[in-house]
């Protein structure tokens, strides 16, 4: 336009000084002073030029101006207009297009930056979503989607959903919301994944549906800790049954039928004080268990030179040894020391070895090692017991986890040892692994730091 514009002024001002050419030789017939007709020639020369300059700056250079600036906003180049406010009709509109541009630069940048939020927010959500359009095909994925699904954005996008999702339930859910046209709710199970699904609609501002909004929550984790608390709580009734049951029998019986028999009653009582032990030892376990899964469980930390500890604890299971001629063997570096809570170490080892005791059988090997390296201790347990199957080696931490399918009633154990000597151990600041190997044997390697928690 402004190259139009340019040449049409060009051709005015030609056609003027043809016109002034014209005027003069007229004027040159009937003058005969050439001075005279000369001056008169340019002084009409110089107005004209006049005219045109004042024309050009006022009107031509800001109408190319704004011809250029309206050729930038139209390719999205929304930047202020170049010179300064100018007056008059055209300086008018030229400042109003000025505003304009103004505004459209700042609504596309805050558009630009809502834009960019909402994409982070989207990306970054800790729920699948899904974007369908009103024929079925998949607009957009997210990154948790993809983290759920797996694959690929470009394995989904552009295909139909009962294409590009093989699930038969979020099939179904999909459906339900384009046929209702309201919000539907169901759950699916997929890569041992659980997940909460929910289709919802979208609408235009007419009412007309265009598309769906699938949500996906994997709620996997709320379902674990739904069964563990089902399981705690039918572990602990499990637990207390039997020695209650017992109690309540033979405190039954005493009052009834062995009042007179002295032998009966010394028997009875010792099975009920038996009982009691268990359940007092279970009540203990489920307390320590409850201090050490706070967030900061209360630690009464000393100085403890390893060897001499290890030993004054290992009588403790000379006679299980004995009883099932295993072989136990120490070996402790000197000078070990560490600061820790005496009576939690304690926990941690008496567990760990009577584990082994129980689970190795007859004329079996136990080790426990003890070295110091990088400013921790490593204390290991070997046993040359029935071992831990791959498959449970994920859960042997939970409470009230046995190995042995009869819940292992016959050790005499609750079940809770190892989740209390994981707590104990990460109240420490440190770390537990364990290795296994079925009929062969377990390893449990315990890391402590040697100036106690920070």
């Amino acid at each position: 336009m402004n190259g139009f514009i340019s040449k049409r002024l060009m051709g005015y001002y030609l056609l003027i000084i043809c016109l002034l050419a014209t005027v003069s030789l007229a004027l040159a017939k009937e003058m005969t002073d050439h001075f005279i007709m000369a001056i008169v020639f340019g002084l009409m020369f110089f107005i004209v030029t006049v005219i045109f300059v004042y024309m050009t700056r006022v009107y031509i250079k800001p109408i190319d101006q704004l011809s250029r600036s309206i050729s930038r906003l139209l390719d999205g180049d929304y930047v202020e207009l170049e010179g300064r406010p100018l007056a008059g009709e055209v300086g008018k509109i030229i400042n109003q297009v000025t505003v304009l541009s103004k505004n459209i630069h700042d609504m596309m940048e805050e558009q630009s930056l809502q834009a960019r939020q909402l994409s982070a927010i989207i990306e970054n959500a800790e729920s699948g979503l899904l974007l369908i359009d009103e024929q079925g095909y998949i607009l957009y994925v997210n990154r948790k989607f993809i983290e759920i699904f797996g694959d690929t954005p470009d394995v989904y996008k552009e295909k139909r959903y009962y294409i590009a999702l093989h699930d038969n339930q979020i099939q179904e859910i999909i459906k339900q919301t384009f046929f209702l046209e309201e919000q539907v709710k169901g759950q699916t199970v997929m890569n041992h994944l659980h997940l909460d699904v929910i289709g919802v609609p979208i609408f235009s501002e007419g009412k007309e549906m265009r598309g769906v909004v699938l949500v996906i929550y994997d709620i996997t984790k709320f379902k674990q800790l739904d069964i563990m608390r089902k399981d705690f709580v039918a572990n602990v009734s499990h637990e207390l049954k039997t020695p209650i049951t017992s109690i309540k029998g033979f405190a039954e019986t005493l009052l009834t039928s062995a009042s007179g028999d002295k032998e009966a009653q010394d028997h009875f009582l010792q099975i009920i004080l038996s009982e009691s032990k268990r359940m007092q030892q279970l009540i203990d376990q489920l307390l320590l268990l409850s201090k050490m899964e706070r967030k900061d469980p209360p630690l009464q930390l000393t100085d403890i030179l390893m060897k001499d500890f290890l030993k004054k604890i290992m009588p403790l299971f000379s006679e299980y040894v004995k009883e099932k001629n295993l072989r136990l063997d120490l070996q402790i570096d000197d000078g070990i020391q560490l600061k820790a809570d005496e009576q939690g170490l304690s926990q941690i080892i008496v567990n760990l070895l009577m584990n082994a005791i129980i689970y190795t059988k007859e004329g079996g090997k136990i080790q426990l090692l003890c070295t110091e390296s990088n400013g921790r201790i490593k204390l290991m347990i070997k046993d040359t017991g029935i071992g831990i199957p791959e498959e449970e080696m994920p859960r042997i931490f939970e409470r009230f986890y046995r190995i042995d399918a009869d819940r292992g009633r016959g050790t005499g154990g609750t079940g809770l040892g190892l989740s209390i000597v994981k707590h104990i151990v990460e109240a420490h600041r440190g770390e537990i692994t364990v290795q296994s190997t079925l009929n062969k044997g377990t390893t449990f390697t315990i890391y402590l730091p040697i100036d106690g928690p920070k």
